[in-house]
């Protein structure tokens, strides 16, 4: 299947671009790239996103919350709404014919949305922002999403080498630009120093917060002069 061709929308007035992100971390990446995108062009913007992206000017077509779920029980239970929001996200891109559509990460969500618009007809590009870590994990999924994505935007730099050595989609490697608001405050360069990273979807912290907790008490009870550093998006 040959990919959508990525227009040169510098000349164009307005461009409609639909960007979705279900998770956290994606909706930070999400901002970020809404912001980068006004710099260029006038945005006739739409999509899915949280509290970054609606900051940025996204009026969410639902809340994001709904597609943040981690492990096969949380699946399981909200089977029927992430079905609902794939068909309705599909309905909706249809209907107002974004120019391009970036669906960032929520990798199960974004390829269902991504095959239902392909299986209608849907011919504009569509941008997959971050990448299946196939290098680390069932590396057959480069080839599944072939005939998903006109191209995958990695923000690690081998990600490309990787993607085209298994037979994925065209893939660019554009960095990490939530790294660029990621601010560590009041912490001296001498301290030694635990970053603690429990995740950003509502079932991670639930599952994580109390286990760190404990760590961290027992680290410090031997340790007393390491401090602890709580990431935060």
């Amino acid at each position: 299947m040959t990919p959508a061709p990525i227009p040169d929308y510098k000349t164009q007035r307005e461009v409609g671009v639909f960007i979705l992100a279900g998770e956290a971390s994606g909706d930070v990446i999400g901002a970020d790239l809404i912001e980068k995108l006004r710099e260029k062009v006038s945005l006739n913007l739409s999509g899915v996103g949280d509290a970054h992206m609606i900051g940025a000017g996204l009026t969410s077509l639902f809340p994001a919350r709904d597609l943040a779920v981690m492990g096969y029980v949380d699946v399981i239970v909200r089977l029927p709404l992430l079905l609902w929001r794939v068909r309705q996200t599909v309905r909706y891109i249809l209907k107002t014919k974004p120019k391009i559509v970036v669906l960032i990460d929520s990798q199960v969500f974004s390829n269902l949305v991504a095959k239902g618009l392909k299986k209608r007809g849907f011919s504009a590009p569509i941008l997959l922002y971050v990448g299946p870590t196939v290098w680390g994990y069932k590396p057959e999924r480069a080839q599944h999403i072939v005939s998903l994505y006109d191209e995958v935007l990695a923000i690690l730099p081998f990600e490309p080498a990787v993607m085209k050595e298994l037979g994925g989609p065209n893939c660019r490697y554009v960095g990490h630009p939530a790294l660029e608001r990621i601010q560590v405050k009041n912490i001296e360069s001498t301290a030694s120093k635990i970053t603690l990273m429990p995740g950003s979807r509502a079932g991670e912290l639930k599952r994580h917060l109390s286990m760190f907790k404990s760590v961290v008490e027992q680290i410090a009870e031997t340790n007393p002069d390491f401090e602890f550093v709580l990431v935060t998006l």
